[in-house]
């Protein structure tokens, strides 16, 4: 029996492979006058991402709507109320996520886990990839080696 080849395999960056900087998020609502730590933000994202994974909820919005759904959720589930001060702390985190890029969070056994993918194409040649996320993790590998970086690039 041939087993067929993967030719590509598709990773969900945000809120898995990365996830929003809490502690950036919590110190934004906390000059705007809330009580909350960045602890309590990350223990309510699950509860906030399976309110979102519905389908009725996927029908009626696109990605950037459900991008601050999902902040306004986490902060229902943290139990913070959601005033001026929060919108005002989340308008924050809009312009600097435009600019920047708020999914800066990567779990520890990330890069490793990428790290250690290896592809060999049907010859038994390496082949050379490449995952690239906003916030600049990327994955260089062959049969032979891997390299992680972030916060730079190199070429192909």
């Amino acid at each position: 029996m041939t087993v067929p080849a993967i030719d590509t395999v598709f990773l969900d960056a945000g809120g898995v492979l990365c996830h929003p900087s809490w502690t950036r998020v919590a110190d934004a609502l906390v000059r705007h006058g809330a009580t909350v730590t960045a602890a309590a933000l990350a223990a309510a994202e699950q509860k906030a991402t399976r309110d979102i994974d519905d389908a009725q909820t996927i029908g009626r919005t696109d990605d950037r709507a459900r991008g601050w759904l999902y902040f306004n959720l986490v902060l229902q589930h943290a139990g913070v109320d959601q005033n001026a001060g929060t919108d005002a702390a989340l308008a924050e985190l809009r312009e600097y996520h435009r600019q920047d890029n708020l999914w800066e969070h990567i779990e520890a056994d990330v890069a490793p886990t990428l790290a250690a993918l290896r592809v060999t194409s049907a010859e038994g040649q390496g082949t050379r990839f490449r995952v690239w996320f906003p916030l600049g993790l990327s994955i260089h590998s062959t049969s032979a080696a891997s390299e992680v970086t972030r916060g730079q690039s190199t070429s192909s």
